[in-house]
């Protein structure tokens, strides 16, 4: 039976992902990691699912769409750097997000928890929401990150951006860009007020 490794994410809009392209480009001037994301491959995971049958992708594809339907857009805005792993050789950077956090949160919670019921397990770690900008840092001598305080922001160019669907992707190990959208599901739209 084939499976495909597969992963459930929040997307980055198109304007968006231009800013950070043009962000990493500089920053890979100042901070010596190994591999940068490919633009396309932006995104900010809500839940790994990892090797998956296709009966099973058709039922968490229907767990999304019920779970999508029941939450409204948001919004999200770049907010700093990160870093995962330790201090001298960290693993990866990472740009923040900030806005509306908690209807993200909210909206992880419930992913995790639709998927559980579909037979997958919560990480035990807490959710961090971030986008990676890069991994395995390699630069000559041990990183600081007092760096990270230094380090240039983005430039002009569209650091906000509306998060309307939740997406299943396809992780394909040694492409570029490696992650490809399967399906998507639209998230309810907010009542607007009278």
């Amino acid at each position: 039976m084939s499976t495909a490794r597969l992963f459930i994410a929040a997307p980055i809009s198109p304007s968006v992902k231009n800013t950070l392209e043009r962000w990493t480009r500089t920053l890979a001037g100042e901070l010596p990691f190994r591999k940068w994301t490919h633009p396309d491959d932006y995104h900010i995971t809500l839940q790994f699912l990892g090797e998956t049958s296709a009966e099973k992708q058709r039922q968490v594809e229907q767990a999304l769409r019920f779970t999508a339907e029941r939450h409204p857009n948001f919004s999200l805005t770049l907010n700093g750097l990160g870093l995962f792993g330790p201090e001298p050789s960290p693993q990866i950077l990472w740009a923040g997000a900030e806005g509306d956090t908690s209807a993200l949160r909210s909206l992880q919670q419930d992913v995790v928890e639709a998927m559980c019921k579909v037979g997958y397990e919560a990480e035990s770690r807490p959710y961090r929401p971030h986008i990676t900008l890069a991994r395995k840092y390699a630069g000559p001598s041990p990183f600081e990150r007092s760096k990270l305080k230094s380090a240039p922001q983005p430039e002009a160019g569209v650091t906000s951006w509306l998060v309307n669907e939740v997406v299943l992707y396809q992780s394909h190990s040694g492409k570029r860009p490696m992650y490809e959208p399967l399906s998507a599901f639209p998230l309810t739209q907010a009542m607007t007020q009278r």
